[in-house]
């Protein structure tokens, strides 16, 4: 199981009272960079950041052909947590989220 640091918790907690800052500067969960690709009202999807030694070709590459195969994050907001969630490639977001989503609505249903 990988661990947040507290400094990464903090920041969670902090992004979702300005969550388009959290879009400029992404998030970072267990020391992996995310970047913020979408924010609705209480939740935050990111994508793993292609690595900074990949060039701006790879990474336009990355971008707009295999974009389904990067590792990605989900984080939703309930009354009383965060649930932090981050799934790895081949699964995606489509995959993911509503799994994620049901749990926060049965957490936030029980006044959690």
């Amino acid at each position: 199981m990988k661990q947040l640091t507290l400094e990464e918790q903090k920041a969670i907690t902090t992004a979702f009272s300005n969550l388009s800052a959290a879009q400029a500067s992404g998030v970072r969960l267990a020391g992996k960079k995310f970047l913020v690709t979408r924010t609705d009202e209480g939740v935050i999807h990111g994508r793993m950041q292609a690595s900074s030694a990949t060039s701006l070709s790879t990474v336009m590459l990355i971008s707009f052909s295999t974009c389904t195969q990067l590792n990605g994050c989900t984080i939703v907001k309930t009354k009383q947590a965060i649930l932090v969630t981050e799934y790895d490639a081949p699964i995606q977001a489509a995959e993911s989220f509503p799994i994620v989503y049901e749990l926060a609505n049965y957490l936030k249903s029980v006044g959690y």
